[in-house]
């Protein structure tokens, strides 16, 4: 059995580490557009494809990490997204681009639900209401500061903040 303190720790840090793929690869976007030559509208793909999956797939992805196991579907969602992060600082051509991100938003659609059950899951009553405060913490925290970290990267090369998504694989084996 897991301790319950390092299900809370791995589901707040994975809850924290999916807005990456939105709020810490923001500040770069500008300089995606400028590497891909695409439209200001086409900009607005590169969100709409990451989060298109969580509309479709999460309740599919919550069906299945119930019939496999909440773990196994968080690792391989972790490994997914993180894997699926990172390969878009290589990408050759928006399209790719897009297609990693619809990839990854698959990750995100189920490990931001699975944050939340795994933490139901360890905790109940009272101490599952802060446990799932700490998670939301932790959102929080990323929200404010994945911009900034966005920004620093996005000021050494527009791939940085998309490779930086590839940090939460560890994530996955730890799961």
């Amino acid at each position: 059995m897991v301790p319950r303190r390092a299900t809370l720790t791995l589901a707040a840090v994975a809850a924290g580490a999916t807005l990456g793929g939105a709020q810490g690869i923001s500040p770069a976007l500008p300089a995606v557009q400028r590497a891909f030559g695409i439209s200001d509208s086409q900009v607005g793909l590169i969100t709409a494809a990451y989060m298109l999956p969580g509309v479709v797939l999460a309740l599919p992805l919550g069906y299945l990490a119930d019939r496999l196991g909440r773990r196994i579907v968080f690792s391989s969602m972790a490994l997914l997204y993180g894997a699926a992060g990172a390969a878009q600082a290589f990408a050759p051509s928006f399209n790719l681009l897009l297609g990693l991100r619809v990839v990854q938003g698959i990750g995100f659609a189920a490990l931001m639900p699975l944050s939340v059950t795994l933490i139901a899951d360890a905790y109940e009553h009272s101490e599952q209401v802060r446990a799932q405060a700490s998670r939301q913490v932790s959102m929080t925290v990323s929200e404010l500061v994945l911009p900034l970290v966005g920004a620093t990267l996005g000021g050494l090369s527009w791939r940085a903040p998309l490779a930086a998504q590839g940090l939460i694989v560890p994530l996955a084996f730890i799961g």
